[in-house]
């Protein structure tokens, strides 16, 4: 192996290293990760239905719930089920990109792909998302493409992993198609990576093409939730819009955050760039620099109404799929020019770096995991097994999202093998509906409905159904 090569690998390794930490912490810290709103209610919805719980044909979502769907039918623990759920995200991401560097040895993709983990990240590194297994799946997908390619293996036994990765990535979130076609592009414009003759890069390039289109039709003619309430910002432009879109705050707001959260994903990019340019490659670093504009365009066109307070955990699973754009020119150009050490510690700075961001958003986390801990407590002191509580705003700010306590209280009740188990939810003192329907003995409270307590999975869950909810505001229960 060339100098080129050995320093590129060692870089790989130590972002598989970085990304073990990850998956460490994820165990370690199961609990901010899982019991917190989306994740909390699908955990509760495939344990008590015993079913997949994909929404809007994202079809690579049967890779995540894959676990807690088998883990559930063989009965295993609530607990072991939510620390599997948590940890089986970040075995994925150490996975590929053991796969990448031990098996395919597509180095340069491991290094993009664990960059991305990273670079753009910090509240959101502790909460789970859709966008980051696509990125797995896509660096997967590539990896293969790459690998079999240079092998000189059979275009059309190249197709069927290539379509299966693709159709997993594609249809998993629309934000997915911006990295996708910047990296395939990227490594066309790479012509001493690309391993492909004309026709058979006509071939995949049509496929990966009739993919993005079916999820387009796919989303602009049906019910897909938020991909459709977004995608009608992008198709009906003016030609001013995507540069008025330019100063949203959305997008203001990010670019602040390059110089104060983001810096070294900032530094990372102009060492790519200008690696780029004095090797003369001049369309991959013209095709990233477009790439990046667009990225910060389309963001400002979709999330246009989103003010500054948007939770950071919230938007940055959003924003985090640039560090792929960012990432691509460091790690395809810049680093192999580096001596094999001081690309490893290139590396290791870098991602150290970002690791204590990610350290920095987890103690928000775990507080609003001591007060939820702290309300149960209490309910169990005073026999409450079901609480409707008037809360106030120092109480819903710490809890940073209240709507899915009812499903993270009885998750942690079921874990802690109470029985009866007990849940609580925050009702507004104003909603009589709400109110009246908890009367119920029978009834367990939702966001989505009326749900009765009998009907719920009864091998997990036991919710009491011999007595109504309690009504009281958070002073009442703690006197």
């Amino acid at each position: 192996m060339d100098r080129e090569g050995i320093a590129i690998k060692k870089a790989a390794a130590v972002g598989l290293a970085a990304l073990g930490i990850l998956l460490i912490g994820s165990v370690v810290f199961f609990r901010e990760r899982v019991l917190f709103a989306d994740s909390a209610s699908f955990m509760y919805a495939i344990i008590s239905s015993g079913r997949f719980g994909v929404l809007s044909h994202r079809y690579g979502e049967y890779v995540m719930q894959f676990y807690p769907f088998i883990a559930q039918r063989l009965h295993f623990p609530v607990k072991a089920i939510l620390i599997g759920y948590s940890a089986s995200y970040n075995l994925l991401y150490v996975a590929v990109a053991a796969i990448l560097i031990f098996w395919y040895r597509q180095y340069k993709l491991a290094i993009v792909m664990a960059l991305y983990y990273f670079l753009f990240v910090s509240a959101s590194g502790i909460t789970v998302n859709d966008t980051s297994p696509g990125i797995a799946l896509m660096s997967l997908c590539f990896g293969i493409v790459m690998y079999y390619g240079q092998k000189g293996t059979n275009i059309f036994l190249v197709i069927i992993p290539f379509l299966f990765l693709a159709v997993l990535t594609v249809t998993l979130h629309f934000v997915l198609i911006m990295p996708v076609v910047f990296l395939w592009v990227y490594l066309l414009l790479e012509r001493k990576e690309w391993p492909y003759n004309t026709r058979d890069t006509l071939l995949l390039s049509g496929l990966l093409v009739v993919l993005i289109l079916v999820k387009y039709i796919g989303v602009s003619t049906g019910d897909a939730s938020h991909d459709a309430a977004s995608l009608p910002r992008i198709t009906k432009l003016s030609l001013k819009d995507p540069f008025v879109a330019l100063d949203t705050s959305v997008v203001c707001t990010f670019l602040y955050r390059c110089v104060a959260n983001y810096w070294i994903g900032t530094l990372i990019f102009i060492a790519g760039i200008a690696s780029l340019i004095a090797e003369r490659k001049i369309w991959p670093a013209a095709w990233s620099l477009v790439c990046c504009l667009g990225y910060l365009m389309a963001m400002g066109l979709t999330y246009s109404t989103l003010a500054e307070q948007t939770a950071l955990w919230h938007i940055e699973g959003e924003w985090a799929c640039i560090g792929i754009i960012v990432a691509t020119p460091f790690a395809f150009s810049f680093l192999p020019r580096l001596k094999s050490s001081r690309a490893q510690l290139a590396m290791a700075a870098i991602l150290a770096i970002r690791l204590v961001y990610i350290g920095l958003a987890l103690p928000d986390f775990s507080a609003r995991i001591d007060m939820e801990t702290k309300i149960m407590d209490e309910m169990k002191k005073k026999n409450i097994t079901k609480l409707a509580i008037y809360g106030t705003a120092p109480i819903y700010q710490k809890l940073i999202l209240d709507w899915g306590v009812t499903f993270e209280s009885l998750l942690t009740s079921a874990m802690n093998r109470d029985e009866p188990q007990r849940t609580f939810f925050f009702v507004n003192r104003d909603d009589m509906n709400t109110q009246n329907f908890i009367k119920s003995k029978n009834n367990y409270y939702q966001v989505w409905g009326d749900v009765d307590a009998s009907g719920i999975n009864r091998k997990y869950f036991s919710v009491d159904t011999t007595a109504p909810y309690r009504v009281m505001s958070y002073e009442e229960l703690f006197k």
